[in-house]
């Protein structure tokens, strides 16, 4: 295919926006090149910029924006690895919408990124046409996976990130603590017997306390809120839906 012509590769920039128009967070580990919103801004897209990143910035402002292109570019001093921690904290503290990392041309750090929360990387500088091809790839994969996280009032757990946490702050459960809460909470509203329970957290496993489900059951009550889950005297427990 023949290289567009520099006049060419200007008036094809201009062209209406195919695609969805789309509310982009830009942010830099350092700082962030003005080109990177621009190019963007090129095709039809409201562009914020926050310099330097952190993960408190971002989800600060996360309600107001629908993807992250994060320049993932250390400051002198720091390593690559430093900058790759930032996605890591974002995906561990719930963010949720699609991540597109500009990195340095480094396998280390390409693969890196999506290892550590990425959903798409680019190469900078980027290329218009590619930069907005890696976005709506980002856009594909998001909505295609399914959220991990579950919040009831304070109370929140992320599957992916192994992590509970009670108006922001992390909570440490056991593992079967843990796998109760997700169970109740995905079945909020719904009454759960003992048996139902325990086949659910020990399946074959029959050489277990009879009681169990009421340590677990106590544990998280202590450690979460006793409001959280709810006996049902003779039957069972719930954890009642006031969404």
């Amino acid at each position: 295919m023949p290289m567009l012509s520099p006049l060419l590769r200007t008036e094809v920039r201009r062209l209406p926006c195919r695609h969805a128009r789309m509310r982009i967070l830009v942010a830099g580990i350092g700082t962030v090149e003005p080109a990177l919103g621009l190019e963007l801004e090129s095709g039809g897209h409201l562009i914020q910029r926050l310099v330097p990143a952190n993960a408190a910035g971002i989800l600060a402002l996360e309600d107001t924006f629908d993807a992250l292109v994060v320049r993932l570019q250390s400051p002198a001093g720091t390593s690559q690895d430093e900058s790759l921690q930032l996605l890591v904290e974002l995906r561990q503290r719930g963010l949720a919408v699609p991540i597109l990392a500009v990195c340095s041309q480094n396998v280390h750090t390409m693969t890196g990124s999506l290892d550590c929360g990425a959903d798409e990387f680019i190469v900078y500088p980027p290329r218009s046409d590619e930069l907005q091809a890696r976005l709506t790839v980002a856009q594909r994969r998001a909505r295609g996976r399914p959220s991990s996280v579950m919040v009831h009032g304070d109370v929140r757990l992320d599957r992916n990130a192994c992590l509970v946490t009670v108006a922001g702050r992390p909570v440490p459960l056991q593992a079967r603590e843990f796998m109760l809460l997700a169970h109740m909470l995905e079945h909020r509203g719904q009454l759960r017997s003992r048996t139902q329970l325990q086949e659910k957290l020990y399946e074959q496993d029959r050489d277990i306390d009879s009681n169990a489900i009421e340590v677990h059951v106590h544990n998280l009550r202590r450690k979460l809120g006793k409001e959280l889950i709810r006996t049902v005297h003779g039957q069972g427990y719930v954890i009642d839906d006031f969404s």
